[in-house]
């Protein structure tokens, strides 16, 4: 494309901004993703483009494949950072049949991962991912105070810990996982600095459930002023494992006022960390909670859930999902009848049913 000499009343100033921001928004590929090297070429044309699409229209980059990632380091070869993204998605391991080309992904996160990030969206699938932001983090000058969200890991990442204890003035959502023995608490360095987190919103809790895990657990949780939502995935415990024992075993009784959400999915047969957190926080506002699918007879099956249900009874608001299960075809009348709930209390979302309650007053 060909530089144009723009004059300040020529004919491209003359056209309203928003009609620009709509033509450009349509330079895509096929995928209808951004076509970011000719959009790269389009500010070239004059100090008008360069200005409207520098902070509007690459404002966000996917750089979800190889062939994405080579494509935005082409458009920007001359560049030494590119400060105008506040979004990055990276890698999605669906586009990456061939393995990831971590030597590519370094340079473009050496372009794009500037202080501007507001959001760091993507799956990591090791370390090397994380190492890559803590030395451009750390050998900075200037502080990255924007960033609310990065990547979880898939299971327990010193480096994980180690790059969110770098960014405590602004992540809004963090992931803690206690994946490891009862003797070991390779955590402690989160659990001492948690409080410093000054924006955080959502926790999310994964692992084994067990005496250890759960003392790391409340200690993390008695560092922070307010807890506002608190996830669960994953976090399983052996069925007669129990938190009535624990606490009472336990010199710290430590009670916080009030938890905005709680979910949880993925817990096994008993939701242990509904257990925990009902006595944890003195009020629970609304709660989200999704039962497994679970092997067992329709008896056993009826009364687990009745059992969860009932402990949900004393909240303001919840809700309660729970697996369409083809052998246990009456399980889900049985369940309505014997909570006094009719079928407009109910809604069917794939395949679970969900149970949504909001009372006026408890």
């Amino acid at each position: 494309m060909e530089s144009l000499n723009v004059k300040k009343n020529g004919p491209l100033n003359k056209v309203p901004l928003e009609i620009w921001i709509l033509i450009f928004q349509n330079v895509n590929h096929d995928d209808k993703s951004p076509n970011i090297k000719a959009l790269g070429e389009c500010r070239k044309v004059c100090k008008l483009w360069s200005l409207i699409l520098e902070p509007v229209l690459l404002k966000e980059a996917s750089l979800i494949s190889n062939a994405n990632m080579k494509k935005f380091k082409d458009a920007f070869k001359n560049r030494t950072r590119v400060a105008c993204f506040k979004q990055l998605h990276v890698w999605d391991s669906n586009n990456l049949p061939n393995g990831f080309d971590l030597e590519l992904y370094n340079k473009v996160m050496s372009l794009a991962f500037t202080p501007n990030l507001t959001r760091l969206e993507g799956f990591f699938e090791n370390e090397d991912f994380y190492k890559v932001l803590i030395e451009m983090i750390e050998s900075s000058d200037v502080k990255f105070d924007r960033l609310k969200y990065v990547p979880y890991p898939d299971g327990f990442s010193s480096l994980y810990n180690r790059l969110i204890l770098n960014l405590t003035d602004s992540l809004e959502n963090i992931y803690v996982d206690f994946t490891y023995p009862c003797d070991s608490s390779p955590n402690v360095n989160l659990i001492r600095r948690f409080g410093e987190f000054k924006s955080l919103k959502t926790t999310l809790v994964s692992g084994h459930l067990n005496d250890s895990s759960l003392t790391d657990l409340n200690n993390l949780l008695d560092t922070q002023q307010k807890v506002k939502t608190l996830e669960f995935d994953w976090f399983e415990a052996e069925e007669d494992y129990s938190i009535e024992q624990w606490f009472e075993g336990s010199d710290r009784h430590e009670k916080l006022s009030t938890l905005d959400l709680f979910k949880a999915e993925n817990f096994g047969c008993y939701p242990h960390c509904l257990e925990y957190s009902l006595k944890k926080f003195e009020k629970i506002k609304k709660i989200d909670i999704k039962m497994d699918r679970l092997d067992c007879d329709a008896a056993t099956y009826l009364r687990k859930h009745k059992v969860v249900f009932g402990m949900l009874r004393n909240t303001q608001e919840y809700r309660f999902s729970f697996e369409i299960h083809p052998y246990y075809k009456d399980c889900e009348d049985k369940l309505l009848v014997d909570l006094g709930l009719n079928k407009n209390s109910i809604e069917y979302h794939c395949r679970y049913t969900m149970i949504t309650i909001t009372k006026t007053s408890i």
